[in-house]
Protein backbone atom coordinates (compact mmCIF):
# COMPACT_ATOMS: atom_id res chain seq x y z
CA UNK A 1 0.00 0.00 0.00
CA UNK A 2 1.05 3.60 -0.50
CA UNK A 3 -0.14 7.08 -1.43
CA UNK A 4 0.05 9.32 -4.51
CA UNK A 5 3.79 9.90 -3.99
CA UNK A 6 4.40 6.15 -4.13
CA UNK A 7 2.17 5.88 -7.19
CA UNK A 8 4.10 8.56 -9.10
CA UNK A 9 7.43 6.91 -8.20
CA UNK A 10 6.27 3.49 -9.39
CA UNK A 11 4.18 4.30 -12.50
CA UNK A 12 6.67 4.58 -15.39
CA UNK A 13 4.30 4.35 -18.33
CA UNK A 14 3.53 7.49 -20.32
CA UNK A 15 0.02 8.74 -20.95
CA UNK A 16 -0.10 7.13 -24.40
CA UNK A 17 0.88 3.77 -22.87
CA UNK A 18 -1.58 3.69 -19.96
CA UNK A 19 -5.01 5.37 -19.93
CA UNK A 20 -5.58 8.29 -17.61
CA UNK A 21 -7.03 7.20 -14.25
CA UNK A 22 -8.70 8.63 -11.16
CA UNK A 23 -5.37 8.28 -9.33
CA UNK A 24 -3.69 10.45 -11.99
CA UNK A 25 -6.43 13.01 -11.42
CA UNK A 26 -5.76 12.97 -7.67
CA UNK A 27 -2.06 13.63 -8.32
CA UNK A 28 -2.86 16.65 -10.50
CA UNK A 29 -5.39 18.01 -7.99
CA UNK A 30 -2.79 17.94 -5.21
CA UNK A 31 -0.22 19.39 -7.63
CA UNK A 32 -2.54 22.37 -8.22
CA UNK A 33 -1.94 23.56 -4.64
CA UNK A 34 1.62 24.60 -5.56
CA UNK A 35 2.13 28.33 -6.05
CA UNK A 36 2.97 28.90 -9.72
CA UNK A 37 2.94 32.71 -9.62
CA UNK A 38 5.65 34.16 -11.88
CA UNK A 39 6.53 30.67 -13.15
CA UNK A 40 3.57 29.35 -15.17
CA UNK A 41 2.11 31.85 -17.67
CA UNK A 42 -1.47 33.10 -17.40
CA UNK A 43 -3.89 34.08 -20.15
CA UNK A 44 -2.20 37.43 -20.73
CA UNK A 45 1.14 35.78 -21.51
CA UNK A 46 2.13 33.63 -24.41
CA UNK A 47 2.19 30.01 -23.36
CA UNK A 48 5.66 28.62 -23.58
CA UNK A 49 7.10 25.20 -22.91
CA UNK A 50 6.89 25.16 -19.11
CA UNK A 51 6.66 21.54 -17.99
CA UNK A 52 6.45 19.75 -14.67
CA UNK A 53 10.18 18.96 -14.68
CA UNK A 54 11.01 22.66 -15.18
CA UNK A 55 9.53 23.43 -11.76
CA UNK A 56 12.10 21.39 -9.87
CA UNK A 57 14.66 24.16 -9.64
CA UNK A 58 16.30 25.46 -6.48
CA UNK A 59 15.32 29.06 -7.21
CA UNK A 60 11.64 28.13 -7.02
CA UNK A 61 11.76 26.29 -3.70
CA UNK A 62 11.32 29.40 -1.54
CA UNK A 63 8.04 30.38 -3.22
CA UNK A 64 6.41 27.43 -4.95
CA UNK A 65 5.51 25.37 -1.87
CA UNK A 66 2.65 26.64 0.32
CA UNK A 67 3.61 27.19 3.94
CA UNK A 68 1.30 24.56 5.39
CA UNK A 69 1.44 21.15 7.01
CA UNK A 70 1.99 19.38 3.68
CA UNK A 71 5.13 21.27 2.61
CA UNK A 72 7.42 18.21 2.94
CA UNK A 73 4.96 15.96 1.08
CA UNK A 74 4.50 18.57 -1.67
CA UNK A 75 8.27 18.65 -2.17
CA UNK A 76 8.40 14.87 -2.42
CA UNK A 77 5.50 14.86 -4.88
CA UNK A 78 7.11 17.43 -7.17
CA UNK A 79 10.41 15.54 -7.12
CA UNK A 80 8.63 12.32 -8.04
CA UNK A 81 6.63 14.02 -10.83
CA UNK A 82 9.73 15.75 -12.25
CA UNK A 83 11.49 12.38 -12.46
CA UNK A 84 8.49 10.41 -13.76
CA UNK A 85 8.20 9.55 -17.48
CA UNK A 86 4.43 9.83 -17.02
CA UNK A 87 4.30 13.34 -15.55
CA UNK A 88 7.56 15.19 -16.19
CA UNK A 89 6.78 16.38 -19.72
CA UNK A 90 3.22 17.51 -19.05
CA UNK A 91 2.98 21.15 -20.17
CA UNK A 92 1.54 23.78 -17.82
CA UNK A 93 -0.29 26.93 -18.83
CA UNK A 94 -3.02 29.50 -18.10
CA UNK A 95 -2.38 29.75 -14.38
CA UNK A 96 -4.79 32.02 -12.52
CA UNK A 97 -4.56 32.89 -8.83
CA UNK A 98 -7.04 35.49 -7.54
CA UNK A 99 -7.96 36.62 -4.05
CA UNK A 100 -10.57 39.37 -3.82
CA UNK A 101 -11.77 40.30 -0.33
CA UNK A 102 -14.52 42.59 -1.63
CA UNK A 103 -15.95 39.85 -3.85
CA UNK A 104 -15.29 37.22 -1.16
CA UNK A 105 -13.40 35.14 -3.70
CA UNK A 106 -10.33 32.90 -3.50
CA UNK A 107 -9.82 31.19 -6.85
CA UNK A 108 -6.93 29.39 -8.54
CA UNK A 109 -6.72 27.16 -11.60
CA UNK A 110 -4.14 25.68 -13.95
CA UNK A 111 -4.37 23.82 -17.26
CA UNK A 112 -2.20 20.74 -17.79
CA UNK A 113 -1.58 19.01 -21.11
CA UNK A 114 -2.06 15.32 -20.34
CA UNK A 115 -1.49 14.09 -23.89
CA UNK A 116 -1.79 15.35 -27.46
CA UNK A 117 -5.57 15.11 -27.36
CA UNK A 118 -6.49 16.07 -23.79
CA UNK A 119 -6.27 19.04 -21.42
CA UNK A 120 -6.76 18.69 -17.69
CA UNK A 121 -8.23 21.70 -15.86
CA UNK A 122 -7.34 21.58 -12.14
CA UNK A 123 -9.07 23.86 -9.65
CA UNK A 124 -7.34 24.54 -6.34
CA UNK A 125 -9.18 24.08 -3.07
CA UNK A 126 -9.28 26.51 -0.17
CA UNK A 127 -5.99 28.07 0.87
CA UNK A 128 -5.11 29.58 4.26
CA UNK A 129 -6.72 32.99 3.61
CA UNK A 130 -9.72 34.06 5.68
CA UNK A 131 -11.32 35.15 2.38
CA UNK A 132 -11.09 31.57 1.15
CA UNK A 133 -12.72 30.21 4.29
CA UNK A 134 -15.45 32.85 4.14
CA UNK A 135 -16.26 31.81 0.60
CA UNK A 136 -16.54 28.19 1.71
CA UNK A 137 -19.09 29.13 4.36
CA UNK A 138 -21.02 31.15 1.78
CA UNK A 139 -21.96 27.83 0.13
CA UNK A 140 -24.36 27.17 3.01
CA UNK A 141 -26.69 29.96 1.91
CA UNK A 142 -25.67 30.82 -1.69
CA UNK A 143 -26.35 28.71 -4.77
CA UNK A 144 -23.63 30.52 -6.73
CA UNK A 145 -20.41 31.72 -5.12
CA UNK A 146 -17.74 33.87 -6.76
CA UNK A 147 -15.24 31.05 -7.39
CA UNK A 148 -17.88 28.89 -9.04
CA UNK A 149 -18.63 31.64 -11.54
CA UNK A 150 -14.90 32.21 -12.17
CA UNK A 151 -14.43 28.46 -12.69
CA UNK A 152 -17.18 28.38 -15.31
CA UNK A 153 -15.61 31.33 -17.13
CA UNK A 154 -12.15 29.74 -16.92
CA UNK A 155 -13.36 26.44 -18.39
CA UNK A 156 -15.16 28.25 -21.22
CA UNK A 157 -11.95 30.16 -22.08
CA UNK A 158 -9.85 26.97 -22.12
CA UNK A 159 -12.39 25.25 -24.35
CA UNK A 160 -12.36 28.18 -26.78
CA UNK A 161 -8.56 28.28 -26.88
CA UNK A 162 -8.34 24.55 -27.64
CA UNK A 163 -11.44 23.77 -29.73
CA UNK A 164 -10.22 20.36 -30.88
CA UNK A 165 -9.17 18.99 -27.49
CA UNK A 166 -10.99 16.76 -25.06
CA UNK A 167 -11.18 18.07 -21.49
CA UNK A 168 -10.96 16.55 -18.04
CA UNK A 169 -11.84 18.68 -15.01
CA UNK A 170 -11.02 18.09 -11.36
CA UNK A 171 -10.26 19.49 -7.94
CA UNK A 172 -10.03 18.79 -4.24
CA UNK A 173 -12.31 20.20 -1.53
CA UNK A 174 -13.75 23.50 -2.79
CA UNK A 175 -11.80 22.81 -5.99
CA UNK A 176 -13.87 19.67 -6.49
CA UNK A 177 -17.09 21.60 -6.00
CA UNK A 178 -16.22 24.32 -8.50
CA UNK A 179 -14.96 21.71 -10.97
CA UNK A 180 -18.42 20.13 -10.96
CA UNK A 181 -20.07 23.56 -11.16
CA UNK A 182 -17.93 24.66 -14.13
CA UNK A 183 -18.84 21.51 -16.05
CA UNK A 184 -22.53 21.78 -15.22
CA UNK A 185 -22.86 25.33 -16.49
CA UNK A 186 -20.51 25.15 -19.45
CA UNK A 187 -22.11 25.45 -22.86
CA UNK A 188 -23.67 22.24 -24.30
CA UNK A 189 -20.88 22.03 -26.87
CA UNK A 190 -18.22 22.14 -24.15
CA UNK A 191 -20.08 19.64 -21.96
CA UNK A 192 -19.95 17.19 -24.87
CA UNK A 193 -16.14 17.50 -24.94
CA UNK A 194 -15.74 16.83 -21.21
CA UNK A 195 -14.61 13.25 -20.61
CA UNK A 196 -14.87 13.15 -16.81
CA UNK A 197 -15.22 15.46 -13.80
CA UNK A 198 -13.32 14.46 -10.64
CA UNK A 199 -14.59 15.71 -7.28
CA UNK A 200 -12.21 14.71 -4.49
CA UNK A 201 -13.95 15.20 -1.13
CA UNK A 202 -15.60 18.40 -2.28
CA UNK A 203 -18.92 19.62 -0.85
CA UNK A 204 -22.17 19.42 -2.75
CA UNK A 205 -24.68 22.10 -3.69
CA UNK A 206 -27.90 23.74 -2.68
CA UNK A 207 -30.91 21.73 -3.81
CA UNK A 208 -31.83 24.15 -6.62
CA UNK A 209 -28.55 23.35 -8.43
CA UNK A 210 -29.26 19.62 -8.31
CA UNK A 211 -32.67 20.18 -9.84
CA UNK A 212 -31.30 21.88 -12.97
CA UNK A 213 -31.35 20.11 -16.31
CA UNK A 214 -27.65 20.87 -16.73
CA UNK A 215 -26.78 18.91 -13.58
CA UNK A 216 -28.90 15.95 -14.67
CA UNK A 217 -27.15 15.90 -18.04
CA UNK A 218 -23.67 15.92 -16.46
CA UNK A 219 -24.22 13.61 -13.49
CA UNK A 220 -22.95 10.46 -15.25
CA UNK A 221 -19.62 12.17 -15.96
CA UNK A 222 -19.12 13.29 -12.35
CA UNK A 223 -16.94 10.99 -10.23
CA UNK A 224 -16.88 11.80 -6.53
CA UNK A 225 -14.35 10.31 -4.12
CA UNK A 226 -14.48 10.60 -0.33
CA UNK A 227 -12.53 9.02 2.57
CA UNK A 228 -14.32 6.68 4.97
CA UNK A 229 -14.86 9.34 7.65
CA UNK A 230 -15.57 12.17 5.23
CA UNK A 231 -16.99 15.39 6.63
CA UNK A 232 -16.20 18.04 3.98
CA UNK A 233 -17.18 15.86 1.04
CA UNK A 234 -20.62 15.10 2.47
CA UNK A 235 -21.59 18.69 3.18
CA UNK A 236 -24.58 20.08 1.30
CA UNK A 237 -26.32 17.85 -1.26
CA UNK A 238 -25.09 15.29 -3.78
CA UNK A 239 -26.99 13.08 -6.20
CA UNK A 240 -24.03 11.50 -7.93
CA UNK A 241 -22.66 8.21 -6.59
CA UNK A 242 -19.40 8.35 -4.65
CA UNK A 243 -16.47 6.00 -4.18
CA UNK A 244 -15.15 5.55 -0.64
CA UNK A 245 -11.34 5.57 -0.31
CA UNK A 246 -9.39 4.19 2.62
CA UNK A 247 -7.43 6.83 4.54
CA UNK A 248 -4.67 6.37 7.10
CA UNK A 249 -5.75 9.47 9.03
CA UNK A 250 -8.66 9.97 11.44
CA UNK A 251 -11.66 12.31 11.37
CA UNK A 252 -11.31 15.61 9.56
CA UNK A 253 -7.63 14.84 8.81
CA UNK A 254 -8.78 12.30 6.22
CA UNK A 255 -9.40 15.32 4.00
CA UNK A 256 -5.61 15.24 3.37
CA UNK A 257 -5.08 13.63 -0.05
CA UNK A 258 -1.70 12.24 1.01
CA UNK A 259 -3.54 9.95 3.42
CA UNK A 260 -5.62 8.27 0.68
CA UNK A 261 -4.41 4.73 0.09
CA UNK A 262 -3.42 3.17 -3.21
CA UNK A 263 -2.55 -0.44 -3.95
CA UNK A 264 -0.58 -0.84 -7.14
CA UNK A 265 -2.23 1.57 -9.56
CA UNK A 266 -5.70 1.82 -8.01
CA UNK A 267 -7.45 3.24 -4.94
CA UNK A 268 -8.14 0.98 -2.00
CA UNK A 269 -11.90 1.27 -1.68
CA UNK A 270 -14.31 0.52 1.15
CA UNK A 271 -18.00 -0.44 1.04
CA UNK A 272 -19.29 2.12 3.52
CA UNK A 273 -18.45 5.31 5.37
CA UNK A 274 -17.98 5.17 9.14
CA UNK A 275 -20.76 5.64 11.67
CA UNK A 276 -19.08 8.90 12.72
CA UNK A 277 -19.35 10.26 9.17
CA UNK A 278 -23.02 9.26 8.99
CA UNK A 279 -23.79 10.91 12.34
CA UNK A 280 -22.01 14.19 11.55
CA UNK A 281 -23.60 14.32 8.10
CA UNK A 282 -27.09 13.75 9.54
CA UNK A 283 -26.58 16.33 12.30
CA UNK A 284 -25.31 19.04 9.94
CA UNK A 285 -28.07 18.44 7.40
CA UNK A 286 -30.77 18.56 10.10
CA UNK A 287 -29.35 21.85 11.37
CA UNK A 288 -29.26 23.33 7.85
CA UNK A 289 -32.84 22.23 7.23
CA UNK A 290 -34.01 23.99 10.39
CA UNK A 291 -32.13 27.26 9.86
CA UNK A 292 -33.23 29.59 7.10
CA UNK A 293 -30.55 30.71 4.59
CA UNK A 294 -30.89 34.31 5.77
CA UNK A 295 -30.08 33.22 9.34
CA UNK A 296 -27.09 31.18 8.14
CA UNK A 297 -25.82 34.23 6.29
CA UNK A 298 -26.25 36.41 9.36
CA UNK A 299 -24.34 33.98 11.57
CA UNK A 300 -21.48 33.51 9.10
CA UNK A 301 -21.16 37.26 8.52
CA UNK A 302 -20.94 37.81 12.29
CA UNK A 303 -18.20 35.19 12.61
CA UNK A 304 -16.04 36.68 9.87
CA UNK A 305 -16.72 40.24 10.93
CA UNK A 306 -15.20 39.26 14.25
CA UNK A 307 -12.23 37.50 12.62
CA UNK A 308 -11.61 40.40 10.21
CA UNK A 309 -11.52 42.82 13.14
CA UNK A 310 -8.14 41.27 14.07
CA UNK A 311 -6.62 42.51 10.75
CA UNK A 312 -5.30 38.98 10.12
CA UNK A 313 -5.37 37.93 6.45
CA UNK A 314 -4.60 34.23 6.92
CA UNK A 315 -5.14 31.55 9.52
CA UNK A 316 -1.38 31.58 10.14
CA UNK A 317 -1.46 35.30 11.00
CA UNK A 318 -4.45 34.67 13.24
CA UNK A 319 -2.49 32.02 15.17
CA UNK A 320 0.75 34.03 15.19
CA UNK A 321 -0.77 36.87 17.21
CA UNK A 322 -3.14 34.60 19.08
CA UNK A 323 -3.37 36.40 22.42
CA UNK A 324 -3.83 39.88 20.98
CA UNK A 325 -6.35 38.54 18.47
CA UNK A 326 -8.33 36.79 21.21
CA UNK A 327 -8.63 40.12 23.03
CA UNK A 328 -9.98 41.77 19.89
CA UNK A 329 -12.39 38.88 19.28
CA UNK A 330 -13.75 38.99 22.81
CA UNK A 331 -14.31 42.74 22.57
CA UNK A 332 -16.22 42.19 19.35
CA UNK A 333 -18.18 39.34 20.94
CA UNK A 334 -19.73 41.79 23.42
CA UNK A 335 -21.84 43.18 20.58
CA UNK A 336 -23.41 39.84 19.65
CA UNK A 337 -27.07 39.59 20.74
CA UNK A 338 -27.40 37.20 23.66
CA UNK A 339 -30.13 35.25 21.88
CA UNK A 340 -27.86 34.62 18.87
CA UNK A 341 -26.79 31.15 19.98
CA UNK A 342 -24.95 30.28 16.77
CA UNK A 343 -23.08 33.59 16.77
CA UNK A 344 -21.95 33.03 20.35
CA UNK A 345 -20.99 29.42 19.68
CA UNK A 346 -19.03 30.40 16.59
CA UNK A 347 -17.23 33.24 18.37
CA UNK A 348 -16.12 31.69 21.64
CA UNK A 349 -16.87 27.98 21.21
CA UNK A 350 -14.76 25.35 19.52
CA UNK A 351 -15.25 22.30 17.34
CA UNK A 352 -15.87 20.07 20.36
CA UNK A 353 -18.52 22.47 21.76
CA UNK A 354 -20.25 22.54 18.39
CA UNK A 355 -20.27 18.73 18.30
CA UNK A 356 -21.80 18.54 21.79
CA UNK A 357 -24.56 20.97 20.79
CA UNK A 358 -25.19 18.79 17.74
CA UNK A 359 -25.34 15.66 19.89
CA UNK A 360 -27.91 17.25 22.23
CA UNK A 361 -30.11 18.39 19.35
CA UNK A 362 -29.67 15.13 17.43
CA UNK A 363 -30.52 13.05 20.48
CA UNK A 364 -33.66 15.09 21.14
CA UNK A 365 -34.72 14.71 17.51
CA UNK A 366 -34.47 10.95 17.99
CA UNK A 367 -36.18 10.90 21.43
CA UNK A 368 -32.93 9.94 23.17
CA UNK A 369 -31.70 11.07 26.58
CA UNK A 370 -28.49 13.07 27.05
CA UNK A 371 -26.75 13.40 30.43
CA UNK A 372 -24.70 16.57 30.78
CA UNK A 373 -21.64 16.51 32.99
CA UNK A 374 -20.16 19.67 34.45
CA UNK A 375 -19.95 23.26 33.35
CA UNK A 376 -18.73 22.81 29.76
CA UNK A 377 -21.60 20.60 28.72
CA UNK A 378 -24.02 22.89 30.57
CA UNK A 379 -22.80 25.77 28.39
CA UNK A 380 -23.45 23.65 25.30
CA UNK A 381 -26.91 22.79 26.60
CA UNK A 382 -27.66 26.51 26.96
CA UNK A 383 -26.85 26.98 23.27
CA UNK A 384 -29.04 24.01 22.36
CA UNK A 385 -31.89 25.39 24.50
CA UNK A 386 -31.68 28.78 22.76
CA UNK A 387 -31.88 27.05 19.36
CA UNK A 388 -34.55 24.45 20.25
CA UNK A 389 -36.08 24.92 23.73
CA UNK A 390 -37.94 21.59 23.44
CA UNK A 391 -34.60 19.77 23.40
CA UNK A 392 -34.38 20.25 27.19
CA UNK A 393 -37.08 17.61 27.60
CA UNK A 394 -34.35 15.10 26.72
CA UNK A 395 -31.52 16.51 28.87
CA UNK A 396 -30.63 15.41 32.41
CA UNK A 397 -28.05 17.01 34.67
CA UNK A 398 -25.70 14.74 36.59
CA UNK A 399 -23.71 16.56 39.29
CA UNK A 400 -23.23 20.13 40.45
CA UNK A 401 -19.82 21.20 39.23
CA UNK A 402 -17.60 23.26 41.54
CA UNK A 403 -17.26 25.84 38.75
CA UNK A 404 -18.67 29.16 39.95
CA UNK A 405 -21.17 29.50 37.09
CA UNK A 406 -22.37 25.90 37.21
CA UNK A 407 -25.35 26.52 39.51
CA UNK A 408 -26.68 29.47 37.52
CA UNK A 409 -26.24 27.47 34.27
CA UNK A 410 -28.44 24.66 35.58
CA UNK A 411 -31.00 27.15 36.85
CA UNK A 412 -31.19 28.74 33.39
CA UNK A 413 -31.61 25.29 31.90
CA UNK A 414 -34.40 24.46 34.34
CA UNK A 415 -32.44 21.43 35.55
CA UNK A 416 -31.36 20.21 38.97
CA UNK A 417 -28.19 18.28 39.75
CA UNK A 418 -28.72 14.89 41.38
CA UNK A 419 -25.45 14.89 43.34
CA UNK A 420 -23.00 17.51 44.62
CA UNK A 421 -19.51 16.01 44.71
CA UNK A 422 -17.47 19.22 44.67
CA UNK A 423 -15.81 18.13 41.41
CA UNK A 424 -14.58 20.16 38.45
CA UNK A 425 -12.12 17.69 36.98
CA UNK A 426 -13.52 17.34 33.49
CA UNK A 427 -13.29 13.56 33.16
CA UNK A 428 -17.07 12.93 33.24
CA UNK A 429 -17.12 11.52 36.80
CA UNK A 430 -20.56 12.97 37.48
CA UNK A 431 -22.01 11.56 34.27
CA UNK A 432 -20.57 8.12 35.01
CA UNK A 433 -22.09 8.17 38.50
CA UNK A 434 -25.44 9.26 37.09
CA UNK A 435 -25.39 6.42 34.55
CA UNK A 436 -24.84 4.00 37.43
CA UNK A 437 -27.77 5.51 39.31
CA UNK A 438 -30.01 5.24 36.26
CA UNK A 439 -28.95 1.67 35.62
CA UNK A 440 -29.79 0.77 39.23
CA UNK A 441 -33.15 2.55 39.00
CA UNK A 442 -34.05 0.67 35.81
CA UNK A 443 -33.14 -2.69 37.36
CA UNK A 444 -35.22 -1.90 40.47
CA UNK A 445 -38.18 -0.85 38.30
CA UNK A 446 -38.02 -4.04 36.25
CA UNK A 447 -37.71 -6.16 39.41
CA UNK A 448 -40.73 -4.55 41.06
CA UNK A 449 -43.02 -4.22 38.03
CA UNK A 450 -41.79 -7.01 35.83
CA UNK A 451 -41.34 -4.45 33.09
CA UNK A 452 -44.97 -3.35 33.11
CA UNK A 453 -45.88 0.34 33.24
Amino acid sequence: MGNIIDYVKEEMRKADEKPFSEVDSLVLCQFSYLLFDGIVPGFEQECGKTTVKDLYKAEFFSTIFPDNGSRKENQQLLLAMAASPRFRDMALCHYVNETDAAAEKQFAAITITVDEDTKYVAFRGTDSTLVGWKEDFNMSFKSHIASQISAKEYLNMIAELYPNKKIRVGGHSKGGNIAVYSAIFATPQIRDRIINVYNNDGPGFCEDILETQEYQEMINKVHTYIPQSSIIGRLMNHKEKYTIIESTQKGIMQHDLYSWQILGKEFITLPNVTNESEFIDKTIKEWLENVEPAKREQVINVIFEILNSTDAQTTKELRKNLFSNIKVILEKYKNIPKDDAIGILSSVGGFEFTCIVGVILGAAANNALVIIDGFNTSACALVAKTLVPQAMDYVMASHLSAEKAAKSSLENLGLEAYVDLGLCLGEASGGSIQMGMLDLAVHMYLAVTGGKA
